[in-house]
């Protein structure tokens, strides 16, 4: 039996218990924050690489093949926070590929390693995902597609966690360094569903700020550690900058949070302090 099975039925398994309120624990919902994967000059669709005309899909067709078009359904968050309650569609098409092939495979081991990581961590499963639009719009044509890709290999189906909702901000800084549609979800806290845990995958400069010696107050991880308590703002600040799909932040109920590094090479998650 494959690594993803078994993860996909760890987590299936905590579904039901909890259903069936037979779990001797109560699994609490999470909020797990990570940056996105090792990324690349970003590159157009088709055959960017002399070298490898086949690029990204060399690497990156057992996540999806279809690519650039990601079959997803997903839903786009107002800029004021609000999450409608129909779809916006059910294909998300990219205009570039921007993981290199560490990227992707950290996203790829992620995905076979997490579920399980987060079960034996008394988590409920991912029932919400969030992450930057890499849909173009009006005025912006070329959004990063990081985020999402990195997230993919999770969401998509025959991954671990299919069924999650999918939540999609659009970009509007508005003069801050966080779109204004996830700045609204933090402040009125509605970052969690009320059937489990949230995922969410984001940049450097939303989660931690443009210096990498100084977090902004303005981050996401910033305004999370002060929902969380001081203590806790000054163990983000304490750890450091968060590494590409390596820096795993877990913020659990009663202001708990816990931090980890993870290894995509050997699968090992080590608690930071």
């Amino acid at each position: 039996m494959s690594i993803i099975h078994r993860a996909r039925m760890i987590t299936t398994l905590a579904i039901l218990l909890v259903a069936g309120r037979e779990t001797a624990f109560a699994l609490d919902k999470v909020i797990v924050v990570l940056r996105h994967g090792d990324d690349t000059t970003l590159v157009p669709a088709g055959p960017e690489r002399p070298s490898d005309p086949n690029y990204p899909k060399s690497y990156w067709h057992s996540v999806n093949p279809n690519w650039p078009n990601y079959p997803r359904q997903y839903t786009l968050v107002k800029n004021s926070g609000a999450i409608p309650a129909t779809p916006d569609g059910s294909t998300i098409s990219v205009q570039k590929f921007g993981l290199s092939e560490a990227g992707a495979n950290a996203a790829k081991q992620l995905a076979l390693k997490l579920p399980a990581f987060l079960v034996l961590k008394n988590s409920s499963p991912i029932t919400r995902a969030i992450t930057k639009t890499p849909i173009p719009t009006v005025g912006i044509a070329d959004p990063t597609p990081n985020p999402f890709d990195t997230l993919y290999p999770m969401i998509k189906s025959g991954g671990p966690f299919p069924s999650a909702k999918l939540l999609l901000i659009k970009q509007n800084l508005s003069g801050g360094i966080v779109d204004t549609g996830l700045v609204n979800l933090i402040t009125q806290k509605a970052l969690l569903p009320t059937d489990g845990s949230t995922l969410l995958f984001w940049d450097k400069l939303g989660l931690w700020g443009d210096n990498s010696s100084s977090l902004d107050s303005r981050s996401i991880l910033s305004q999370l550690g002060s929902q969380w308590g001081s203590a806790n703002r000054d163990y983000i600040k304490r750890v450091g900058v968060p590494l590409r799909c390596a820096t795993i932040y877990i913020f659990r109920p009663n202001n708990i949070l816990k931090i980890y590094s993870f290894d995509y090479v050997t699968g090992n998650f080590t608690s930071r302090t």
